[in-house]
């Protein structure tokens, strides 16, 4: 049935989400364990630790409000760009 397919959709891009959220904690306290070590002074890390973070909050806040999109597929150049097959080279 179409809501069996949807649910299943669903609880993939559950599994994804988790993924990256996952992804995203383990390497960022492995990049401020790499700024302790090389740094050796815990000002200089915290600064960087939460810095990073606020200005990738920002960029993607500023991209909202001017409506910039990621996604490469709504490119209005992008119908431009010839379709090369590897074949024809």
């Amino acid at each position: 049935t179409p809501g069996r397919a949807i649910m299943a959709g669903f609880t993939y891009i559950g599994m994804i989400v988790d993924s990256v959220l996952s992804n995203l904690i383990w390497g960022a306290a492995l990049a401020i364990l790499v700024l302790i070590l090389f740094l050796k002074d815990a000002m200089p890390t915290i600064v960087v630790a939460f810095s990073i973070p606020i200005s990738v909050l920002f960029a993607i806040v500023l991209m909202y409000f001017t409506d910039i999109s990621l996604n490469i597929q709504q490119d209005p150049y992008l119908h431009a760009l010839p379709n090369i097959h590897p074949s024809e080279t």
